[in-house]
């Protein structure tokens, strides 16, 4: 296996020095037929790449292939590692580290989210092994044996309350054109991120079904969280709810849920402005309509 060196004293020691590791594993069967493990890692700019460089790369690669929200979350992580293993070597990450890491993040960020974000540096140095920057992933017995706690089940509301609830907006000064959206998500089962997104070319036009397979959130239109389309036959009281409120000769690329002016629903706008205090007025328990 040719070392790509020069021919000198120091060179010929390291060349040694691999000829008695191949040996080795050649006598504990452990040798490498890829001979990744004895080849000197790729640089940049002549030197081994930082924990951060390599994150760098790794979100270069994958910025093509994820949607823009998911991209804020890697350069999100981004900004931990910065913050955490400044310019470390990523060969210089050992498990102990990613644990002490880990505990970091726990400190600062729900369990979910800092799994999250240990679970992409797993992924990057995945990458960086077939890329031939790292010769091994550090990370994978921290995300193996991370922990997150189970959430908490969301409350059912009673029909009683899922009633004071529908009315309440169908009486409301400001939010009462939310109360289709509302009714709509008590009864279809859908995820707000469902429902905000839905069109009526997804809805049959007697409306007794439902195509759900993509979503909409901040803005940004993609798959269900599940990433399965589903067909929803609908209950007769949900289908003459969609009918009061389809258009005659709806444009099948309209949002079936929009504000006054037309616009898509922000999902946080509305729990914050409409749902919450409406509960409150209420005096009903909040409980979640569904996920995103």
């Amino acid at each position: 296996m040719a070392l790509g060196a020069s021919d000198t004293p120091i060179n010929r020691s390291v060349a040694q020095i691999k000829a008695t590791q191949i040996e080795l594993d050649i006598a504990s069967a452990n040798f490498d037929t890829t001979l990744k493990r004895y080849k000197p890692l790729a640089t940049v700019d002549g030197e081994t790449i930082s924990c951060f460089g390599l994150f760098e790369r790794f979100i270069e690669y994958k910025e093509k292939q994820i949607d823009p929200r998911t991209l804020e979350k890697y350069k999100t992580c981004l900004k931990y590692i910065e913050g955490y293993l400044g310019d470390r070597k990523a060969e210089e990450i050992d498990q102990p580290l990613t644990f002490a890491f880990s505990e970091w993040l726990k400190a600062q960020l729900s369990p979910i989210t800092a799994k999250g974000h240990i679970s992409l540096l797993k992924s990057a140095f995945e990458y960086g092994v077939e890329q031939e920057l790292v010769k091994g992933n550090p990370w994978t017995e921290v995300v193996a044996t991370f922990k997150v706690p189970p959430r908490k089940a969301p409350c059912p509301f009673t029909s009683e309350e899922i009633a004071k609830i529908i009315n309440g907006f169908k009486n409301h000064e400001t939010y009462f054109y939310m109360a289709p959206y509302v009714e709509f998500l008590f009864y279809s089962g859908c995820r707000t991120a469902e429902a905000i997104g839905l069109r009526w070319g997804s809805v049959s036009e007697n409306c007794s079904t439902i195509w759900i397979g993509e979503s909409l959130s901040k803005g940004v239109r993609k798959s269900t969280k599940t990433n399965r389309a589903r067909t929803i036959h609908t209950s007769e009281r949900l289908k003459q709810l969609l009918l009061s409120i389809r258009p005659k000769h709806p444009n099948l690329e309209d949002l079936v849920f929009v504000t006054p002016r037309g616009n898509p629903i922000q999902e946080n706008n509305f729990r914050n402005r409409a749902w919450e205090p409406l509960l409150k007025d209420l005096k009903i328990g909040n409980c979640s309509t569904g996920g995103s």
